[in-house]
């Protein structure tokens, strides 16, 4: 009994699920709330997943903005305002609604890419956060 209770006491952090120090939260809190494709965060939390390692969760409204301005710089503007154009001259909507597809369907691609830039960067700034789960925050609820 003794054993049990020294064992207890000595792993009692590990089985609590407690979250990482403050100081590591904080500088976790304040490069995402520094980052520009962050307006705002939500439901920030840390657990122990293991001796010395973490899961690190939050909720990121990003700044579309600046996701698309990222994605532009990397891609070229100036191509898809020549799609744009020239799709814009034809007779039907067909040419501009698979434009606008491609260019959705690569902006989500883009956001995927900022969420894993964000994950890689805070397991880098604290070592100890082993899994990062970062999601999009969507403050209203849409019918099912």
């Amino acid at each position: 009994m003794q054993v049990a209770i020294f064992l207890i006491q000595r792993n009692r952090h590990a089985l609590i699920g407690r979250a990482i120090d403050e100081h590591d939260m904080q500088k976790v809190l304040h490069f995402l709330k520094n980052d520009p494709v962050v307006d705002a965060l939500y439901d920030c939390k840390s657990e122990v997943i293991g001796p010395g390692f973490f899961r690190f969760k939050a909720e990121i409204d990003f700044n579309g903005v600046v996701v698309v301005q990222n994605y532009l710089n990397r891609t070229g503007r100036e191509e898809w305002a020549r799609q744009f154009r020239e799709s814009a001259k034809e007779k039907d909507d067909s040419a501009l609604l698979k434009i606008m597809s491609n260019y959705g369907e690569e902006v989500v691609t883009a956001l995927g890419s900022e969420v894993d830039r964000l994950e890689k960067e805070i397991q880098e700034l604290v070592p100890g956060i082993r899994h990062v789960d970062i999601e999009a925050h969507n403050p209203i609820d849409l019918p099912s």
